[in-house]
């Protein structure tokens, strides 16, 4: 079995692979976004695609996935609940790239048809790993389109969830939960809440969970670590088995 890790743990990870190994945000987003565009290629959508991508990272990876979408000649729309001119720098970048693929965007939440989205596969993009607080405002808005659709996948956690505590503020669940990098502990708590649990590497090295991050080891053996690392050279993503709160496991 592996533990899970804490949404600061998960920050000290970022800020590890910008810092110290120079991997820019960027490119982890990057492959984030394919690996969720890859998902939603499995599961399908006779309709389309409608990505909810929030102002921050965690958008600009649903972002990336409706790029590859879009290429890979889906039908795909972005809901840009917040606008275009709240998306911080690299989400933006990311949005520019799309458009210029012919992906379709919609802006605010006051005149979003939601009539017209029936059907699709919806990819939650909203808010990931940071989320904490009573939603209230576009959040609230959004919670409340997401607690009428059955059809979603959530990038890294599902928007609402506190990924330390497992505390959800908002009322959905989704079919399968894409998770980066690392299971975090508020994903395990919840496990009600996230569907199938699934995790993709984004280009983190082992030795980073290994050595560099405060994970008590002697709780755990290190070889379901070098096992998950063997499955991630035969495939990007894995499927997570939740055991307890504390702990997960391969399929």
């Amino acid at each position: 079995m592996l533990p899970g890790i804490t949404t600061s743990q998960m920050e000290e990870v970022d800020r590890i692979m910008v810092e110290n190994l120079k991997v820019p945000v960027e490119l982890m987003m990057e492959n984030a976004g394919v690996a969720m565009a890859e998902l939603a290629c499995e599961i399908s959508s006779q309709k389309g695609f409608l990505v909810i991508a929030g102002k921050g990272n965690n958008g600009g990876g649903g972002i990336v996935a409706a790029r590859r979408l879009t290429a890979w000649d889906e039908k795909v729309t972005i809901w840009l609940p917040f606008g275009k001119k709240q998306l911080r720098e690299l989400p933006a970048r990311q949005l520019e790239r799309t458009e210029k693929f012919g992906a379709k965007v919609i802006e605010g939440v006051g005149n979003f048809p939601i009539e017209d989205y029936e059907g699709w596969m919806i990819i939650d993009a909203f808010i990931g790993y940071g989320y904490t607080g009573v939603p209230r405002g576009v959040v609230k808005d959004v919670f409340e389109f997401l607690s009428h659709h059955k059809t979603i996948i959530s990038l890294d956690a599902p928007s609402g969830l506190d990924t330390t505590t497992g505390t959800m503020h908002s009322d959905f669940s989704p079919m399968k939960t894409l998770t980066l990098a690392f299971p975090k502990t508020g994903l395990l708590k919840a496990r009600d809440k996230v569907g199938s649990l699934e995790l993709a590497d984004i280009g983190v090295p082992k030795y980073v969970f290994e050595k560099m991050i405060d994970i008590d080891w002697n709780s755990y053996e290190k070889d379901n670590l070098d096992l998950l690392y063997s499955k991630f050279k035969e495939r990007r993503r894995v499927n997570v088995q939740i055991i307890d709160y504390n702990n997960w496991s391969l399929h």
